[in-house]
């Protein structure tokens, strides 16, 4: 059985002594009459209902089920009568017009004495949880007892559209515990058929959204932590695609560092960002650091768009959100930046840089060389070469004096115009 908003309404028992009524939830597809609204109610002890004696019959049984999954369904519901505020709605209309929303807007204090106007007939066990009391009677004492500011501004708007004549209503609000815990919710309220006129019988069904409002509360403020530092690095970061290298995301020291603005930077390709004449050599270099974590590269150049050449250090990190990886790449000037020359230093005596390579240096030179301007650090060529760190610092020194470099990067650009890495 299905049950839900629309899906119930309350039902009096033929044949019962004046003034008894009893309460029913009752299938969609089901047809019953709403007591009056005079109509007193009797009271509820668990799934029984006290002060009725009549013999058992299908009917019964099927009222005792509605009766039961209303006091036990999982969800907030209320039942409440509306009359005197519909009465005092109706006066205020008669004296102020037919602007309800102006007229309320000028005097919100009336909103305050509509509420209290309503009176609540019945709420089931999950109210009593919701709310954090031990009887009903600590709620039958009226909404204000629930109610806090925002709470009164959404139930301007239910007036607003009850008297308006709509018999659905649906909003968040807020409510509070009478302990004064803020409740966030999604509340239904609904009119039953027959008593659009008087308002008598309103139906009104609470979704506690508590926990998942406070979820996305702190996902916002790590959002808003994250990306502060994000934008606040002092290293230029770039954010891409380990897939395809297409940048995603750059943050203000990444648009100084290329100067180019991070909405023109998003959609790039992460080899545009080097010198164009090395794309094969920073293409290899790009699937080092996807394939292996935390990977760092010395010396690298990046392409300023005035074309100046700019020494970084890189290192990457991937990092997995939802069903997405992504690569992260922190790039910081090095110290060769602020004496590297602007043109490429000039070439040896010798000629081309291939012919000064096979002259002029040793097969182990050759062998580091091919190393540095894979990204590898003086510890990561020594363990691959077998050889000590200070032995690989030796040989990166006396490279720089043979091609007549200053930094990696010109020692990169020289083994790339080489061919060297083929």
């Amino acid at each position: 059985m299905r049950l839900g908003l629309g899906f119930w309404q309350l039902t009096g028992e033929k044949g019962l002594p004046k003034g008894k009524m009893v309460k029913r939830l009752i299938s969609k597809t089901s047809t019953f009459r709403l007591p009056p609204a005079d109509t007193s109610w009797t009271t509820v002890r668990g799934d029984k209902i006290q002060g009725i004696d009549h013999r058992r019959t299908p009917e019964n049984d099927q009222q005792d089920i509605y009766q039961s999954a209303f006091l036990h369904a999982p969800v907030s519901l209320w039942i409440e009568d509306f009359s005197e505020v519909k009465h005092h709605i109706d006066q205020i209309k008669r004296k102020s017009g037919n602007d309800l929303r102006a007229y309320l807007h000028r005097h919100p204090e009336e909103v305050i004495t509509l509420a209290q106007k309503v009176k609540v007939i019945e709420v089931n066990e999950a109210t009593l949880h919701l709310y954090r009391v031990k009887t009903k009677d600590e709620l039958f004492q009226g909404l204000s007892q629930v109610f806090n500011k925002e709470s009164y501004d959404v139930f301007r708007e239910e007036l607003i559209a009850l008297t308006e004549g709509k018999t659905v209503f649906s909003s968040e609000a807020v409510n509070e515990t009478l302990d004064g815990v803020e409740i966030r919710m999604l509340m239904y309220v609904t009119v039953p058929p027959g008593f659009e006129q008087t308002l008598s019988r309103v139906l009104v069904s609470i979704i506690d959204l508590t926990e998942m409002k406070m979820a996305e509360a702190d996902l916002r403020e790590s959002e808003e932590k994250y990306r502060k530092v994000f934008e606040s690095a002092i290293d230029a970061i770039f954010i891409a695609d380990p897939e395809t290298g297409i940048l995603l995301g750059a943050n203000p020291m990444a648009e100084q560092l290329i100067g180019i603005p991070s909405e023109e930077i998003i959609g790039m390709h992460c080899l545009e960002l080097h010198p164009l004449e090395e794309r094969e050599l920073y293409r290899r270099l790009f699937q080092r650091h996807v394939g292996q974590e935390g990977f760092f590269s010395e010396d690298i150049l990046v392409r300023h768009k005035n074309g100046k050449q700019i020494p970084v250090s890189v290192s990457s990190h991937m990092v997995n959100v939802g069903n997405r990886r992504y690569i992260v790449g922190f790039f910081r000037k090095t110290a060769a930046y602020k004496t590297m020359p602007i043109d490429p230093p000039a070439e040896s005596v010798t000629g081309s840089p291939a012919l000064v390579i096979g002259e002029r240096l040793t097969q182990r030179e050759c062998k580091v060389l091919r190393h540095i301007a894979a990204g590898d650090t003086n510890k990561q060529i020594a363990e691959m070469l077998n050889i000590s760190p200070k032995t690989v610092g030796t040989h990166r020194t006396r490279l720089m004096k043979k091609l007549n470099c200053h930094n990696a990067a010109q020692l990169i650009k020289y083994a790339a115009a080489s061919h060297i890495l083929e």
